[in-house]
């Protein structure tokens, strides 16, 4: 799943905060027909997770939230809204003539677009968004609307004993826009079943299309309890929790994994097949050994071998930098999907260059108001959020100790954060201004710090940005002084004077992200 050292419990609730969607710039890369497409499959790698050398010592201590979460009504997982015609134009895609990009295979857009089955729902691409802790948040899958949505939203890690007390309209990890919500598959982890089927059953009631199960975190604060790569060591525990969690919903359940502690690409195959017995409905595999953290290459032939041994989708993940990387794995492995991290953060056109993809609206397109299922409550009574009130926020790099339960809280926060500006000249909580002038990178920087800024409070919207800094700067060459400069800024104001000034000529791009960039 995540590919940095998780970030994240989870906060659950069915309102989903819709926002409007940036105005592109030049017309989208057309893809071939579904129907003409050659057979094949695609993965790409979510930044694998670095191994924390020991547990921490001490758990947090449980904190008290007060009230308890309105039960959010029952909704069933709506089909993926199909996708605008390839042929359609992206304004905000379009550059300037020194603006250059790695050429697309001609075949790939349409590998990538075709329709993918997971337990009998459609999923309209191939290319899909890795679960990536820190990096997968609710601002950079609203940019990933803007551009051309990938096939599936994988969520950030959520902490499935936090998820049934958590409120989307709150919470910065278990949350998403109305628009991104029929392509939502949130990420959980944990080490009981049954806290990961209960989790999976809140997920179900918020209309999400499916949840996953992390079992690739290697990083020790988690594993140390259990979780993430840990089941990996305990193939019962394993097949227990997908056994459980597919028992408890009726949404696709996907499980994200590594090959394992050890370098043994026969018990990595032989747990997918118990996997898929036990109702796993989507499989996303890392083929690196639990404690890599990138220091060897993926070995995409293992992703091979479980396609094989399984009949249930599989999505190839690991070192997807370039489209050629793209259509190589495809064509060795014959996974179903590629399944791309540190490229989405770095990159985040490819969605729309390499599929072929429009928008879903135009940049200037109105706003639509907040998610209705019990939103409207919440959004009349104007409590102030848990910051506001000043009182304390557990953690969300931390999971809960052993039995440890969060409690609910007791107030219903509003749906749109107490710190969005509402004076005169800045934009209003519900509603992020498009940039659809200047180079294309300074006005993709500028629309991702205006979601961070909408979504996020102040504190974790500017942590969030400046660890997006170094990805955005992988792909220019001299990226590592532009990095530098770009990090020097104290909050969001100071980020957009700094983009604007750094990133007032387009810059010159690199082949390849710079993995040691953002490594």
């Amino acid at each position: 799943m995540p590919d940095a050292p998780p970030v994240s419990p989870s906060e659950p609730t069915p309102e989903s905060i819709s926002r409007p969607t940036l105005e592109p710039t030049t017309p989208a890369t057309p893809g071939q027909t579904a129907a003409t497409a050659p057979e094949a499959t695609i993965p790409e790698s979510t930044a694998p997770e670095a191994t924390a050398p020991g547990c921490p010592a001490a758990s947090r201590k449980p904190v008290c939230r007060s009230a308890a979460v309105a039960a959010a009504p029952s909704v069933a997982s709506p089909p993926i809204p199909s996708v605008a015609s390839p042929s359609v134009a992206i304004p905000f895609l379009s550059a300037p003539a020194d603006r250059s990009e790695p050429p697309v295979p001609a075949e790939l857009p349409g590998l990538l677009a075709r329709p993918l089955a997971i337990r009998g729902r459609e999923v309209d691409g191939r290319l899909m968004l890795a679960p990536m802790a820190g990096l997968g948040h609710v601002a950079l899958r609203e940019l990933l609307m803007d551009l051309g949505a990938p096939g599936l939203l994988f969520t950030e890690m959520c902490n499935a004993r936090a998820v049934p007390t958590e409120r989307p309209a709150s919470s910065p990890v278990f949350t998403w826009t109305e628009r991104q919500r029929a392509r939502v598959v949130c990420q959980i982890f944990g080490g009981d079943p049954a806290d990961l089927a209960e989790a999976a059953r809140w997920i179900e009631r918020h209309g999400l299309f499916g949840v996953d199960i992390n079992m690739g975190c290697a990083v020790g604060k988690f594993t140390c309890k259990g979780y993430g790569a840990a089941l990996l060591r305990e193939p019962e525990r394993a097949v227990a929790v997908v056994r459980a969690v597919r028992a408890a919903v009726d949404i696709p359940v996907g499980v994200k994994l590594r090959t394992g502690w050890s370098d043994d690409p026969d018990a990595a195959v032989d747990l997918c097949r118990r996997l898929e017995d036990a109702g796993a409905d989507l499989l996303t595999f890392h083929p690196r050994v639990a404690p890599d953290v990138r220091t060897r290459p993926p070995r995409w032939n293992y992703i091979r071998r479980v396609k094989e041994a399984v009949s249930i989708p599989v999505l190839g993940n690991g070192n997807v930098l370039h489209p050629d990387d793209c259509l190589r794995m495809l064509r060795e492995t014959g996974c179903d999907g590629v399944s791309l991290g540190r490229l989405a953060a770095a990159r985040p056109q490819v969605f729309a260059q390499w599929t072929g993809r429009a928008p879903f609206a135009p940049l200037d397109a109105p706003v639509s108001t907040l998610d209705a299922s019990g939103s409207a409550m919440d959004a009349e009574t104007g409590a102030a959020s848990r910051t506001a009130r000043g009182e304390s926020v557990p953690s969300q790099t931390e999971p809960l100790a052993d039995g440890e339960k969060r409690a609910p809280s007791d107030t219903p926060l509003p749906l749109s954060p107490p710190w969005s500006r509402t004076a005169a000249g800045s934009r209003t909580a519900d509603r992020v201004a498009p940039h659809a002038d200047g180079p294309f990178h300074l006005r993709l920087a500028l629309t991702l710090v205006d979601h961070l800024d909408h979504f996020l409070d102040p504190t974790r919207s500017i942590k969030h940005y400046k660890r997006w800094v170094p990805y955005l700067c992988s792909g220019f060459r001299y990226g590592n002084k532009l990095r530098n400069d770009l990090l020097r800024v104290a909050d969001l104001d100071e980020a957009r004077a700094s983009l604007r000034d750094r990133l007032a000529a387009e810059p010159e791009l690199s082949e390849r992200p710079s993995t040691l960039i953002f490594t």
